[in-house]
């Protein structure tokens, strides 16, 4: 079973992501987190294959997390989601992710690129 960590600061968008990657992957195991804190909580709970992280989160960034997830949690495929594209933010998130995706995104797409990321860590 695939497991899967979404962080968002928006419990719509969580909401969303956990729903539509159900229906598409009913195999796949879907938990979240609405900041960095909260999700390097969950990492400590649970091993996880996924972790798809919003950019723009109070606290910590995504792309603070993911380079905590790297460091910590180096099998684990890293994903940006996120609205912002430019910036320092945006370049040290290159740096940490395996890929990056714009908001709003299909979850097709998403779920293509998860399967991808995986396969290339197979």
């Amino acid at each position: 079973m695939t497991t899967i960590l979404l962080v968002d600061d928006d419990p719509f968008v969580l909401k969303a992501l956990v729903h539509g990657l159900r229906r598409s992957r009913p195999g796949w195991s879907c938990s979240v987190a609405a900041n960095g804190a909260a999700a390097l909580e969950e990492l400590t709970k649970a091993d996880f294959d996924v972790v798809v992280s919003d950019m723009r989160m109070p606290r910590m960034d995504g792309a603070g997390l993911l380079t905590r997830v790297r460091d910590a949690y180096p099998r684990a495929v890293r994903i940006v989601l996120s609205g912002q594209a430019e910036g320092a933010q945006m370049d040290c998130a290159r740096s940490v992710a395996d890929a990056i995706l714009s908001k709003p995104t299909p979850v097709s797409v998403l779920v293509t690129c998860i399967d991808g990321a995986l396969a290339r860590r197979a």
